[in-house]
């Protein structure tokens, strides 16, 4: 009965070699040979991470075509700045000269009423040969300018400026100074329109 239930089991006694022989049969017992591995195929990455992979391509793309178009925005806007002062500029060196001929001996008429002293016995106007013809047309409709205004003409350099004298004081008006003036604000304002 005994041999029965040993008879499964390896017998050391019998093998070659003693204490080796039992070592090599329990590790023949202990570890089978291993069986032949199987390629290992690649996982091919699920529909979920493609996606994800295209769209961050897509984000970075996106990212990179937004500061593009912030560089540009902000180009734009610099050029369109210059534009506008180049133009409101160039309007001004023709506008005013013109404006200041249609309109100068009117403005001059209608103000002086307000800034001869009311003591004024006699005023004298100086101004260039177009100017003056138009004070003298204007101050003629008015009473009190026409009784103590004399217009002259200046034939001196500066046709934009008036003169205006009552004896105790005067005053000028010098539109081109005026005009260079504002002109040269502008400019400073704006750099690049300069030269």
């Amino acid at each position: 009965m005994s041999e029965a239930l040993f008879a499964n089991l390896p017998r050391f006694d019998r093998l070659n070699g003693g204490a080796n022989a039992a070592a090599a049969s329990l590790r023949k017992v202990a570890a089978p040979d291993p069986a032949p591995a199987e390629p290992v195929e690649e996982a091919e990455p699920d529909g979920d991470a493609l996606a994800r992979e295209a769209l961050n391509r897509q984000l970075q793309a996106l990212e990179a075509t937004l500061g593009s178009l912030t560089e540009t925005i902000e180009q734009t806007r610099a050029e369109a700045e210059t534009q506008t002062m180049e133009t409101i500029v160039a309007m001004a060196e023709t506008l005013f000269p013109a404006l200041s001929k249609d309109f100068l001996a009117e403005e001059i008429a209608r103000h002086l009423p307000e800034l001869l002293p009311k003591t004024a016995a006699t005023v004298e106007i100086r101004a260039e040969s177009a100017l003056a013809e138009s004070l003298r047309e204007i101050i003629a409709r008015s009473e009190r300018l026409s009784a103590i205004c004399t217009v002259h003409e200046d034939e001196a350099p500066g046709g934009d400026r008036v003169s205006v004298s009552w004896g105790a004081g005067g005053l000028d008006f010098d539109f081109a100074g005026l005009l260079e003036s504002c002109l040269g604000q502008l400019r400073s304002r704006n750099p690049v329109t300069e030269g």
